[in-house]
């Protein structure tokens, strides 16, 4: 292991033109000559001084990057791989007199992060292979996609993005299991790369374990309003109003609680509870709005306010209205059950009718629940 005094031989001020500097600063870049200079005491007064990473700190290394205190020593040809990589703008940039040229680029990434970046610039195919399996560090593999994406590396970060998914779909199921961290950080990771598949699993995955209460509703809204995902808002405020009949039926002018268990703030709050009033109005206005006639109906017109509309009327709807998708489906499901009042079969109006609303509500859900989108 080499000292302190050592390393900070190797580095000294350097005067240099930088035209390339504010698109690196865009990234978390910061190209520091003289970090190491006897005359900047920051790395001795109250503060640790940068110690080189166990794994990558290679002493044939070209150049050198500082995250969080640790110094990674890596080489060049490594890291310019890429055709696309943004490495390749960085070590453009004209250096002045150095030692060993190699002043210290500091970056704004965790040490996990870079780290893992190293990880896949130097995988052995062993190490490749086995995040095709349940051997995988997918957290790892987040940080791979992410820092490739930063620094643009497309060939890496599509790869990344590939074992990432293979190991949320079946059989794996990683999303099913994995902390509710890492289903944030895997909607940050598909927002930032544009990944609408991925960003899909996601939400479906999450979605499905806050309707079995495993996780809470209120940091799952957190996560949707920090990403923007208002389709998953939407569906997370839903899960939210099948939970409210139960909260409404032990209010009183003297509850203490309210709904405090929801950990909610003030505007989440008036969100769900409006929400709940316009879905409750939507449910008793199922049977006033009537059938609308259907020209793919295969019920002649004239039998239509006789049979179609008759049928329609006696569905028998489920009393609980808070979760208005099962009420519509159930009503589905009742209708294709029930005797044929015609003799050409159940209408196939409702059924398109209900069709219709199932597929509308399913799409439409967060408009009960936000404010009008402001995209078009």
């Amino acid at each position: 292991m080499l000292s302190i005094p050592d390393i900070a031989r190797w580095f000294r001020p350097v005067k240099t033109a930088l035209p390339l500097l504010p698109k690196f600063k865009q990234h978390g870049l910061n190209l520091m000559p003289g970090m190491f200079d006897k005359n900047n005491r920051n790395d001795v007064e109250g503060q640790a001084v940068p110690i080189p990473d166990e794994a990558y700190f290679f002493d044939n290394g070209d150049c050198l990057f500082l995250a969080e205190g640790v110094l990674f020593k890596l080489h060049r040809w490594i890291l310019c791989r890429d055709p696309d990589s943004m490495f390749r703008d960085m070590f453009s940039v004209p250096q002045g007199p150095q030692v060993m040229g190699l002043d210290p680029i500091s970056i704004s990434d965790t040490r996990a992060e870079f780290r893992a970046l190293c990880w896949v610039l130097y995988a052995l195919p062993n190490e490749i292979h086995l995040q095709t399996t349940r051997e995988a560090d997918v957290q790892r593999l987040v940080h791979v996609a992410k820092m490739s994406h930063k620094y643009n590396l497309p060939l890496f970060e599509t790869w990344a993005l590939k074992m990432i998914l293979l190991q949320c779909e079946p059989p794996l199921d990683h999303l099913a299991t994995c902390t509710q961290d890492v289903l944030g950080q895997m909607m940050a990771l598909a927002t930032l790369c544009d990944h609408p598949v991925l960003l899909c699993l996601v939400e479906s995955a999450w979605i499905s374990r806050l309707s079995t209460g495993e996780l809470r509703c209120s940091d799952a809204l957190v996560a949707g309003e920090k990403h923007a995902t208002r389709k998953f808002q939407g569906d997370v405020y839903y899960q939210l109003n099948k939970q409210i009949h139960s909260q409404l039926s032990a209010l009183s002018p003297t509850s203490a609680r309210g709904f405090s268990d929801f950990g909610l703030t003030d505007k989440q709050l008036l969100c769900l509870l409006s929400g709940h009033i316009l879905l409750s109005n939507f449910w008793c206005r199922l049977r006033e709005d009537g059938l609308p006639y259907s020209t793919r109906c295969n019920v002649l017109k004239y039998m239509h306010d006789t049979a179609c509309v008759p049928t329609y009327a006696n569905i028998q709807w489920p009393l609980n209205t808070a979760d208005v998708l099962m009420g519509l489906r159930s009503a589905r499901q009742a209708v294709a059950a029930q005797p044929a009042p015609t003799p050409f079969g159940i209408p196939t109006c409702i059924v398109g009718h209900l069709d219709i609303l199932i597929h509308k509500f399913t799409s439409e859900v967060a408009n009960y629940f936000l404010e009008p989108s402001t995209t078009t």
